[in-house]
């Protein structure tokens, strides 16, 4: 039987990289669209990459450093799989509403790159003794 704690790693993994990635390409977008100028496109990409790095980061040193091992053992406790994915969504939401906004012409980007830095380490502290404690567990 497949071990659901790996799945949830891999799932959790890749809410953050799909969150990353849209937010970039929307950060792209409005570039390529000359929508914004170049101070504002490397002041949102910058605080974009600022506030995702610690998490993404970890995610990848996870992975890299993790030697592979075969499925099985215990599962993980279904609650604890399922705050993980809960935190992670929510975080990446946050973020997101902030950016969103601006590839459909709502909102100055000088605002929204001020909430971003402002709010993103605010309620990291949620996020990352959760995300440290579900990517920390050996399988």
């Amino acid at each position: 039987m497949p071990n659901p704690r790996v799945y949830s790693r891999w799932a959790v993994a890749a809410v953050w990289i799909v969150f990353f990635v849209v937010n970039e390409a929307i950060t792209f977008s409005l570039w390529f669209r000359h929508a914004i100028e170049k101070d504002n496109f490397l002041a949102l990409a910058t605080q974009l990459n600022a506030v995702y790095v610690t998490y993404l980061g970890a995610v990848i040193g996870f992975y890299i450093a993790m030697p592979k091992k075969n499925s099985g053992g215990t599962a993980a406790p279904r609650l604890h799989g399922t705050s993980v994915m809960v935190a992670t969504v929510l975080w990446n939401c946050a973020i997101t509403a902030w950016v969103v906004p601006l590839a459909f012409g709502v909102g100055r980007i000088e605002d929204n790159v001020k909430f971003i830095s402002y709010f993103a380490p605010l309620f990291s502290w949620i996020v990352a003794p959760i995300f440290t404690a579900s990517f920390a567990r050996n399988h």
